[in-house]
């Protein structure tokens, strides 16, 4: 039989989280999957545990320690390695419901078999630690859609959870700036948004708890501190195709010009750079301000910045 998922989790010295998530996978109804570790250069126990679940788990559990890289080369690596056909990503301080991996199979199966090499995957909704919904509902129970629609046009910028195809992802590896250890995923869900639909289903399939470590905490500061990175993600998102409001695509060049100017890049370069010099001119007061405010206090946060269509913690 085929290894229909991958349960794919980077990991950053979070051992003491871990049990939790393997206690979550233990209880799936659906166990045809693999869980894969990528661990980002842990100090803690992390080894050790998973070398003793290992020897009693009812499912294969593959580990792999890299030197720390960030967040983003872990699932670079994860993906390379995995064997299921599906991915799921599922941070070492969320858990998915019993139920989760098997509806996202039947939600798949419900798009018509021609179909579905124009998908990428299934994506339902989020709960937090305290049970509130992470965002609001889709625009019906079943919605085709892509990321930058949702995120942008639709205006649901909260928490996801989702599946991918395998294939697909490894289409799309996460780009790696030396130096650089922090990369949203937003600029990979964007990318594959430019080929592939997604089904986003009203279902509630996984608690992301936000933790005072995480990296969502400080999104601001994680992207000032990796500004090559942030910027190529604004910047991308200066030539999609989606109608955005005029206020979202003036924000769009205001962070690009943010961090375009924090990655040391010149004036003339980011207006090139961003295709729509008008507009770009337009942010670039606003992009200067922040720059400038950014180099004499901690960064603030803003709608802008802490959108994800994926945890980033």
């Amino acid at each position: 039989m085929s290894l229909k998922f991958t349960v794919l989790t980077p990991t950053y010295n979070r051992a003491h989280t871990l049990g939790n998530v393997y206690k979550c996978l233990e209880a799936q109804t659906l166990q045809n999957f693999e869980w894969l570790i990528v661990d980002d250069g842990s100090s803690d126990t992390t080894q050790d545990l998973v070398a003793g679940w290992s020897q009693t788990s009812p499912f294969t559990i593959r580990y792999i320690k890299q030197t720390n890289g960030g967040k983003h080369t872990a699932l670079n690596r994860g993906i390379q390695e995995a064997k299921g056909y599906f991915t799921v990503v599922l941070d070492s301080d969320d858990v998915i419901y019993p139920h989760c991996l098997e509806r996202f199979l039947y939600h798949w199966n419900t798009i018509p078999e021609a179909q579905r090499e124009h998908y990428a995957g299934v994506t339902g909704l989020c709960v937090n630690q305290h049970g509130n919904l992470l965002g609001g509902e889709f625009p019906d129970n079943t919605f085709d859609s892509n990321a930058v629609e949702i995120t942008y046009v639709y205006c649901l910028a909260d928490d996801r959870y989702g599946m991918q195809r395998t294939e697909v992802m490894r289409g799309f590896p996460f780009p790696v700036f030396e130096g650089e250890k922090f990369l949203t995923e937003s600029v990979v869900w964007n990318r594959v948004a430019r080929h592939y639909k997604n089904r986003y289903v009203n279902e509630v399939l996984c608690v992301k708890e936000y933790r005072a470590d995480g990296l969502t905490r400080s999104i601001a500061k994680h992207r000032s501190n990796n500004p090559k990175g942030s910027s190529l993600y604004y910047q991308e998102l200066l030539c999609a195709p989606e109608p955005f409001a005029f206020k979202t695509r003036v924000g769009i060049y205001t962070y690009y010009v943010r961090y375009a100017l924090h990655a040391k890049q010149r004036p003339l370069e980011v207006i090139r750079g961003s295709r729509k010099p008008l507009f770009a001119l337009l942010g670039w007061l606003l992009g200067t301000f922040l720059y400038t405010r950014d180099r004499f206090s901690p960064p603030r946060e803003h709608y802008l910045e802490t959108q994800r269509y994926t945890l980033e913690k």
